[in-house]
């Protein structure tokens, strides 16, 4: 097959094995039915429409004889290449036949299948796009394949023939035979009767056609090309190639006379001799043919036997479907009540033409009895699905009536009860595919908006927890910009109150100069290691935050306890001691008396707000500085009687000495925050 080679035959190019098949859907699944090892043959591309198709373009599907001839030409010849080739095609037939128009008017036929449709018929019906059984070529079979016997190019000659027989026609040849759908009777009808040729066709091809569609396949033409031929009266024909047909009467007479007057004309006994001979092989030919008769009337009555059986079983198929058709209620349904009465009309036809004898007919008519019950009760169970889906697309839409989809999904309601709405015009037009089509997508639409719903609900909630959230927050900001401002305005009164408390130290200072001269004679009592402190000092003090307590807690601890300050440190010879801090946050300003004893200073203090404190530390001396390191004890007592007096949300502060420097750990009592911990430079403190 891969070998043919024709402008008017589909190549086939090769055979593909499908290991793995997917489908894009179960519907997509069903028309195909590929499954994995299936062998798969793959064929040119032929642009165009089925035969079948085409000839509707024609009023009454009656295509113009000459145009049916240009086709089936193109048909012929590329029949006559594959038989050249040694190949049949056995199942010629309009759905096998790619017609292309092209954009000048001509038109290309081309044939699909060759020698591939009598083994697989039904996997190439499906690459042909036409999903039928062998019920679906029978028109076109020929006698010769009805009766099983051996098949040539003649049959598909005949097949073409029948083609153009429907093309011209409208219809095949035995057309209401094919329609009863009884196998027997088309087997009758199509080896014993003759095609009825519109006698409305030239006679030239009424004689091609009945030459063409002859019984037996050596009364037809010698090729299908020779036909085409016969058909535009290039091949003179007679009734059927009269003729070249076996058997008859008449020649035997005639070669009888001919026979005798030889003899006579002889004269003499081998004449006679010859004459008797030609008398007994006559009587034999004449024996044969009534046995040949007598056998084809038997085969017929067997076959009417057959036929008539096949009434009655369908007789009684009929009466059953009847007696169902009756229980029906197909009045309440208008779309049915016309089919109903089909059936009906078509059962009383059957058996009026039962009683005639008329069996072809009466099976007609039974058979459609039974194909309109076939409708009807498929039409009956779409209507039950259409029903099933309309009720699943009206509990989709309580739910999501229920849900109030209008509300929070308005455009998907919309779709949804437009879809409702279009599934009830479909039923109610009898259309119930459509209707159960377009219900189920609604079932769809009313989920889909269902969902959309509760998650615009819940989208709506979220943003009111949010907003009330966010109020909530703003409220807390205002409150704390409050206590921010509280706190600012204390500390401004507070170094107020520092920069006054300075003023008066320098006036205490400058008294204390004024009464030095009289406090001379205590100098004597300092050691020289004492002498040394005498003097004004200053000590920058930076401190790093290094463990993070939350933010309200780590703006309360700042406050206090400052990233940085200058502390100044006056030591007089007269004993008296002074300190203050930038800040005026953690020493404030003090006063009070101070003595050194083995290499700690040691003071005695008391603030300006009433505080009294001891303050002691180690000295190391630097140079010209010294570094103070206080006692651990007292200075974080002092800084937690500082702390706990303006933070209420202290804990505890606890002061330790790492590598130098003065780390203050800090906790407190909010369970939302950490503990956190500050860490101060080294107290190095240099002469003013």
């Amino acid at each position: 097959v891969k070998r043919l080679r024709h402008p008017n035959i589909v190549a086939v190019t090769d055979l593909h094995q499908a290991l793995a098949v997917s489908y894009a859907s179960k519907e997509v699944e069903a028309k195909l039915r590929v499954f994995p090892q299936d062998t798969m043959v793959v064929m040119d591309y032929a642009p165009g429409v089925t035969l079948a198709k085409w000839r509707r373009q024609f009023p009454d599907g009656k295509v113009p004889i000459d145009i049916a001839v240009a086709v089936v030409r193109q048909i012929a010849s590329a029949l006559d290449c594959a038989h050249g080739q040694k190949v049949l095609h056995r199942d010629v037939k309009p759905a096998n036949v790619i017609v292309e128009t092209s954009a000048d008017g001509s038109r290309t036929a081309r044939v699909l299948d060759f020698g591939l449709a009598a083994e697989i018929r039904s996997s190439m019906g499906r690459l042909s796009r036409e999903i039928r059984d062998t019920s679906g070529t029978r028109p076109y079979m020929a006698p010769e394949q009805w009766l099983g016997h051996r098949q040539g190019p003649a049959t598909d000659q005949y097949a073409l023939a029948v083609i153009f027989y429907e093309l011209v026609g409208g219809e095949v040849p035995f057309a209401s035979v094919f329609d009863c759908g009884d196998p027997a009777v088309m087997r009758l009808a199509v080896t014993t009767d003759e095609p009825d040729v519109p006698s409305s066709h030239p006679k030239e091809v009424r004689n091609a056609l009945a030459k063409a569609l002859a019984k037996k396949p050596e009364e037809r033409f010698a090729s299908c090309v020779e036909f085409v031929d016969a058909l535009e009266g290039k091949v003179k024909v007679s009734r059927r190639g009269a003729g070249t047909r076996s058997g008859g009467s008449g020649i035997w007479k005639t070669l009888g006379v001919l026979v005798l007057l030889a003899a006579l004309g002889a004269g003499g006994y081998y004449g006679w001799t010859k004459y008797n001979e030609g008398v007994k092989a006559r009587e034999a030919e004449q024996a044969r043919i009534a046995a040949e008769k007598s056998r084809i009337a038997s085969e017929k009555a067997a076959e009417e036997d057959r036929v008539k059986q096949k009434v009655y079983e369908l007789l009684g198929n009929a009466s059953r479907v009847r007696d169902d058709n009756a229980n029906e209620e197909w009045h309440n349904w208008p779309h049915f009540a016309q089919k109903a009465k089909e059936l009906e009309e078509s059962y009383q036809g059957g058996t009026t033409a039962l009683k005639k004898g008329d069996y072809l007919v009466a099976s007609n008519q039974f058979a459609r009895v039974c194909d309109n019950w076939r409708w009807l009760s498929s039409k009956k169970t779409e209507r039950h699905d259409a029903i099933y889906s309309r009720e699943k697309a009206e509990i989709g839409m309580n739910a999501a009536e229920k849900a109030d989809a209008p509300r929070w999904n308005g455009e998907g309601w919309l779709v949804a009860t437009n879809l409702h709405a279009q599934a009830h015009e479909f039923f109610s037009k009898g259309d119930f595919q459509s209707a159960k089509k377009v219900s189920d997508a609604a079932v769809s639409a009313f989920a889909n908006s269902l969902a959309a719903a509760n998650a615009a609900r819940a989208t709506e909630e979220r943003l009111a927890r949010e907003r009330k959230e966010a109020e909530k927050k703003e409220v807390e900001r205002r409150e704390e910009e409050k206590r921010k401002k509280a706190d600012n305005e204390r500390l401004a009164r507070e170094k107020e109150s520092a920069e006054k408390q300075a003023a008066e130290h320098r006036e205490q200072e400058e008294r204390h100069e004024a009464e030095k001269p009289a406090k001379m004679t205590q100098q004597t009592k300092l050691s020289s290691a004492a002498q040394k402190l005498v003097g004004s000092w200053s000590c920058r003090c930076e401190v790093t935050y290094h463990d993070s307590l939350g933010s309200r807690a780590d703006d309360l601890i700042k406050s206090y306890l400052p990233v940085s300050s200058t502390i100044s440190l006056r030591l007089s010879e007269d004993g008296t001691a002074y300190i203050s801090d930038s800040s005026g946050r953690t020493f404030g300003t003090s006063s009070g008396k101070w003595k050194y004893r083995h290499g700690m200073v040691i003071m005695d203090l008391k603030s300006d707000d009433g505080r009294t404190f001891t303050l002691s530390g180690t000295v190391n001396w630097r140079g010209g500085a010294f570094e103070l390191h206080y006692d651990n004890s007292e200075y974080a007592n002092m800084i937690r009687k500082s702390c706990e007096r303006r933070i209420t949300d202290i804990n505890a502060v606890l002061s330790t000495y790492v590598d130098g420097q003065l780390e203050v750990s800090i906790s407190t009592k909010m369970p939302a925050f950490k503990n956190g911990s500050a860490r101060c430079s080294p107290h190095v403190f240099s002469r003013q």
